[in-house]
């Protein structure tokens, strides 16, 4: 312990309080974080005034660029130094347990390795790394300091000598001596715990704290394991019924922070057994019982507290209904009175649900509460027709289809809570008929089928509570345990297994609440790639129907579609055109006998349903659709008779359709893209459905006119998927006189000219799911997709990509949410776009 020597109020041998000893942290949210500690039991003679807490970088990489030149030598006398971030022969202050990257890779360090000597003059290879050859590209040295550590003492070159550079003072910054501002942040505190605010989210940090008397600063404890501030994961319960009445009280949470419950606002009427969930910003309450059944749809914007604001209907009244979800689709299963009906709604949008398919079975008094993963939701337990049952069903949320079955839970069970990571659900309590409900806790891993796996217990039997989740811990909320309504909340963690501990109370006793979070893994948004590929609408086998839905791609990287909104019209065989920032859909068939003039866009960067745009000059389906970065054409169609009309709009505008001038004959079927300039149409079906022709022709954007021969396809065909960058397009697949083709060709965009071979199409398990017509479409400049289509095996759920500026064979993208054909498709970065 330090004594200064001095007198301190007449009194001598006064010291600085000894370091405190560091507990844990907690409440590492939103920036902020709770270092707790012991005050030390030696306080140096004098009370302690204030305690501090420091926050520092946990394992922080330093990056040091070094060159050579002359300068002066550390050791005297002039010659070639070492120049760390400019600066001659610089004395290094590194930090203990500091990770420091000394880039070499400028040129003038060749022939001077880079190195460091012990206090002894000893070569120091502890924690040191080289890589590649100083004055080489990526050139590096790398150094990791222990906490602990009291070495290097020097920098030098292994070749010239100490002179080069500089001796070296390891320390450990703190609040009160912190030369080099290592702190990230601090505050000071009478008592422990002491909140830090002002770090970021998402970086590791530790917390060091320190007693302060009279006397001065004392020494730092020891660091706290590292933590990691995440967004506050919130979490919502609705409604349900108190000891005496149905309530509208909605309650919030902290998943991060154990402890209780705290007003949030309230729901539009009283509300019980509803179905809750939502995206990670909008908290979603269906269905319930208020007086009677309703049908109610409303929503919450997590961030923000308050009432609740009206969504739209669910398709009839029900309650004991459950749900599952992702970022987009938000879905309600079953029941009462025993339904098997499922809904969707697209949670960015509002509006009434639209059918979704069936349950296996009637089922009402399932679970409360999401157990999903981005792509797949799951249903568990319940009533079918009055027994208790013990199946788990899944839906794959992007389609639209009937559940399917998983397998089953340990034991059959209704009123019980759901709750779930990216990777494993939970089944938690539930009412087995016993009268006093279950503790049985079970798990299942999402992604797979089969039956539940024990996983621990709750508290006591419960059943008709709520559950929620962060991507790490399970929450379950009230109902009732051991035959009373309970006000209890307790948690654990997702990924391991054991019996559930307490996190802390609702306002008041609650049965049948629903709720949500938006820290719930499977609604976390996915990321986004700069270049969005979205396939519209469409025939789906699947679902055995024409649907609304739109799949998503990023262009960049390859997987299956995910969902992103709707259309206003269900329809097939339309054509759509993207700008930069909007993506328009127009023409198509809504019911096999009726042609449509419908447009509508969505936004590229926004999850959501389609807004309508305007109408188009013709009604026709088999339509193509092309666009430079500011005007969009929709050329061609078949109904009564074949199109040879080609309209434009100017997609960052509403409004119909103007005339742009005709094609070179009446055709359908035809494929479109371009360059920045210059429009291409490619192909397409003439006089009857079975006579196909290989014309290419040329537009230009920027005027109106008809189109101009261009050339000849190498295999003439109707409905290839076409594909650009700024220089070259690229046709896929399509339909021959007799068959379907596989052959991909291309055409350089600014000559004139027959197209050359490219290379084939590449069906998934060596089938021949390649040929496929009715192919949607998608580019970057510099990858094309296309997916779907018709085959000999129906419809197909394929997607394959080329690189546009090479030739060969297309490679296998993933799939769409279905079996779908005759697809709208663009994208945000295609060659049409400057």
């Amino acid at each position: 312990m330090p004594n200064k020597g001095k007198f301190i109020g007449g009194q001598d041998n006064l010291f600085v309080p000894d370091a405190p000893t560091i507990g844990a942290t907690s409440g590492a949210v939103d920036g902020e974080v709770s270092v707790a500690f012991t005050a030390p039991s030696d306080v140096g003679g004098d009370a302690i005034t204030l305690y501090g807490a420091s926050v520092f970088l946990a394992g922080a990489t330093i990056n040091y660029k070094v060159s050579v030149g002359t300068g002066t030598l550390s050791t005297g006398g002039s010659g070639n130094v070492y120049f760390i971030d400019g600066i001659p022969t610089k004395q290094l202050s590194l930090i203990k347990g500091f990770t420091y990257v000394f880039d070499l890779s400028d040129s003038s360090n060749s022939g001077h390795p880079f190195a460091f000597k012990d206090s002894g003059g000893s070569s120091y290879t502890t924690g040191v790394t080289t890589s590649g050859t100083a004055g080489s590209a990526s050139a590096t040295v790398t150094l990791v300091l222990a906490t602990d550590a009291s070495e290097p003492s020097r920098y030098y070159c292994t070749s010239h000598g100490n002179g080069m550079g500089n001796t070296i003072s390891l320390i450990e910054a703190s609040a009160s001596t912190d030369p080099l501002g290592a702190a990230q942040a601090g505050a000071t505190g009478s008592s422990s715990p002491i909140t830090v605010t002002g770090l970021t989210n998402g970086t590791s940090y530790i917390a060091q704290v320190w007693a302060i008397n009279n006397y001065g600063n004392g020494p730092l404890s020891a660091a706290t394991s590292s933590f990691t501030p995440v967004v506050a994961s919130v979490g919502l319960f609705a409604g349900g019924q108190d000891d005496s009445a149905v309530v509208n009280t909605v309650q919030k949470i902290i998943v991060e922070s154990a402890g209780n419950s705290t007003d949030f606002g309230d729901l539009s009427a009283v509300r019980q057994a509803s179905a809750g969930g939502g995206s990670n910003t909008r908290f979603i309450v269906a269905g319930g019982y208020q007086a009677s059944k309703v049908n109610i749809i409303e929503y919450f914007t997590y961030a923000t507290a308050g009432n609740a604001t009206d969504f739209g209907d669910i398709g009839a009244t029900r309650d004991l209904l459950s749900s599952t979800c992702n970022n987009v689709r938000f879905i309600t299963m079953g029941g009462a009175n025993a339904t098997n009906v499922i809904e969707y709604i697209t949670i960015p949008s509002t509006g009434n649900a639209t059918d979704y398919g069936d349950l296996t079975a009637t089922l009402e008094e399932g679970h409360v509460g999401i157990i999903s993963s981005t792509t797949r939701g799951i249903l568990a337990g319940g009533k079918k027709g009055g027994s208790r049952a013990n199946v788990i069903e899944y839906l794959t949320i992007a389609s639209l289809s009937n559940g399917t079955d998983f397998g089953d839970m340990t034991s059959a069970r209704n009123l019980l809570s759901g709750a779930s990571s990216s990777t494993r659900g939970l089944q938690i309590a539930g009412d087995t008929g016993s009268g006093t409900g279950s503790n049985v806790i079970d798990y299942i891993t999402i992604a797979s089928t089969g039956n539940a796996t024990d996983f621990g217990d709750t508290s006591g039997n419960r059943n008709s509570g709520a559950g929620l989740s962060s991507s790490t811990k399970a929450i379950v909320g009230g109902g009732v345990n051991n035959g009373s309504q309970t006000n209890i909340i307790e948690s654990v963690t997702t990924a391991s297994t054991g019996n559930a501990t307490d996190f802390g109370d609702l306002l008041t006793v609650n049965k049948l609440p629903s709720a949500g979070c938006s820290g719930q893994a499977s609604v976390q948004p996915l990321t986004v790639g700069t270049a969005i590929g979205l396939f519209t609408s469409g025939y789906s086998q699947t679902a055995g129907a024409i649907i609304k839905s739109i799949d998503k791609i990023i262009i960049e990287t390859t997987g299956n579609a995910t969902a992103f909104g709707d259309l206003t019209v269900a329809r097939y065989g339309l054509g759509s055109v993207g700008s930069s920032t909007r993506l328009v859909s127009g023409g198509g068939n809504i019911d096999f006998s009726n042609p449509s003039n419908v447009m509508d866009y969505v936004t590229f960067a926004s999850l959501g349903n389609a807004t309508d745009f305007g109408d188009r000059t013709v009604s026709q389906f088999g339509v193509t659709g092309l666009s430079s970065s500011t005007r969009g054409l929709f050329a061609g169609g078949n109904y009564s008779s074949f199109n040879n009309v080609i309209d434009y709009i100017t997609i960052a505008s509403t409004g119909d359709a103007t005339d742009f001038g005709d094609m070179t004959v009446a055709k359908y079927g035809v494929a479109g893209a371009g360059s920045t300039t210059r429009g291409i149409l490619f192909g397409g079906g003439i006089t009857n459905t079975s006579t196909y022709t290989d014309v290419i022709e040329y537009v230009t954007y920027t005027s109106t006119g008809n189109g101009t021969d261009f050339g000849d396809a190498t295999v003439a065909r109707r409905d290839s998927g076409a594909v650009s960058s700024a220089t070259r397009l690229c046709a896929l697949g399509g339909t021959l006189g007799s068959g379907t083709s596989n052959v991909i060709d291309y055409i350089t965009i600014s000559s004139t000219g027959n197209a050359t071979d490219f290379g084939d199409l590449n069906g998934t398990g060596g089938d021949t799911r390649g040929n496929s017509p009715y192919r949607s479409n998608a580019s970057s400049k510099v990858r094309g997709v296309v997916g779907g289509g018709i085959d000999a095996f129906g419809r197909s759920k394929d997607i394959n990509y080329i690189t546009i500026a090479s030739t060969g064979n297309a490679q296998n993208f993933g799939d769409l949410s279905g079996q779908i054909s005759q697809q709208g498709g663009a994208s945000n970065a295609h060659g049409g776009l400057s």
